[in-house]
């Protein structure tokens, strides 16, 4: 039998804990995967943030560009920590590229932001 959410009690402590240790740990490794990111570029080169609904937009400005410049650079899923590469402005593309939940995969994300070439995004690519 179905029941609605506040029928079965809402969320247990338990759960909003777990819950919010995910999400203090998730901000913290894309707050590192950014300070790579601009640990590793030159001057022309700005990397930081912008939240929507379902993604983290890592996004690189290109402080005197036109127009204040910038692009794109990875996308973050903010429910599983998971990089993609942008198909674009709004989109991400198909496949995840790195899991920043998982360690392995999180090392290697940090391995290849902190690479003087980073900023191009090569290692984004399958």
């Amino acid at each position: 039998m179905w029941y609605s959410y506040m029928e079965r009690g809402g969320e247990t402590d338990a759960g909003k804990g777990k819950m919010a240790e995910t999400l203090t740990s998730l901000s913290e490794k894309v707050a590192a995967y950014v300070a790579a990111l601009n640990g590793s570029s030159s001057d022309h080169h700005k990397f930081s943030t912008v939240r929507g609904r379902k993604w983290l937009k890592v996004v690189d400005t290109r402080p005197g560009g036109p127009l204040g410049g910038g692009s794109v650079h990875a996308f973050v899923e903010t429910t599983t920590g998971d990089v993609y590469k942008p198909a674009g402005w709004q989109a991400p593309a198909k496949h995840v590229r790195f899991k920043l939940m998982d360690d392995m995969s999180y090392a290697n994300l940090l391995h290849y932001a902190s690479q003087p070439s980073a900023f191009s995004g090569g290692y984004l690519y399958l």
